[in-house]
């Protein structure tokens, strides 16, 4: 799963290509965030996250619309791979 290519249509940039780079599973929230990377064109990447909702019966990615909701996941990300990290030095 994990760097897995995908489509996605975020706001302000039009359709992308995504790579996957992990899914987080909110427990506070009862939310699973998505976090993907998208290659600028200055051959750069930026990592973006969005939740998976159920639209009619299907997990569709949606795009994190709300401030705080989008520094919740960053902030999630964050502490999540300073965890992994912190338990791979010890």
């Amino acid at each position: 799963m994990k760097g897995e290519k995908f489509e996605i249509n975020i706001e302000g940039l039009g359709k992308k290509e995504a790579t996957l780079v992990t899914i987080i599973k909110s427990e506070e929230k009862n939310t699973e965030y998505v976090y993907y990377s998208i290659d600028e064109e200055d051959g750069s990447a930026s990592i973006y996250a969005s939740k998976f909702v159920n639209k009619d019966g299907k997990d569709i990615i949606k795009n994190l619309d709300d401030e705080d909701e989008r520094q919740y996941a960053y902030n999630l990300f964050s502490e999540t791979y300073k965890k992994l990290k912190d338990k791979k030095e010890n």
